[in-house]
């Protein structure tokens, strides 16, 4: 089963729809990095909160953890790199990790148009990992 990255809006409405939906799957997509797999991800988001889950194609973790923050008016942020180790088994650990000078290089080796962006750095923490709680890593 494949393995993404969902994006929600915080909010107390029963009905959600994600407002991303990110594919980290190593099987199906190449790695944009060359020391493990991964992809960097730039999204344009509306002024708000929203949480980051872990999720599985055909299913659902329980209680997955959540990664939440907040998108400001005219701001770009850098929010690190959310990793899973030991994917798609039982001893997956998420991790939240700073990566941005290695990011920030590769953003601006794609789009050199973002050297004259001002970005703020606001890492991610994941919360409500009671059932993850020795798989959640918050160490940046």
């Amino acid at each position: 089963m494949a393995t993404f990255l969902a994006i929600y809006p915080d909010s107390d409405s029963l009905f959600r729809s994600d407002a991303a939906n990110l594919d980290v799957n190593s099987t199906f997509m190449d790695s944009e990095f060359s020391d493990h797999h991964g992809h960097l991800y730039i999204l344009k988001l509306p002024t708000g909160r929203y949480y980051l889950i872990p999720h599985l194609a055909g299913g659902y973790y329980v209680a997955p953890p959540r990664a939440y923050f907040t998108v400001y008016a005219n701001e770009t942020t850098y929010l690190g790199e959310f990793y899973m180790a030991n994917q798609c088994n039982e001893l997956a650990r998420f991790l939240l990790r700073d990566q941005e000078g290695r990011d920030r290089a590769m953003l601006l080796m794609k789009n050199p148009a973002f050297n004259d962006v001002r970005v703020t750095k606001r890492l991610v923490t994941l919360t409500e990992c009671a059932l993850f709680s020795s798989s959640c890593d918050n160490k940046p």
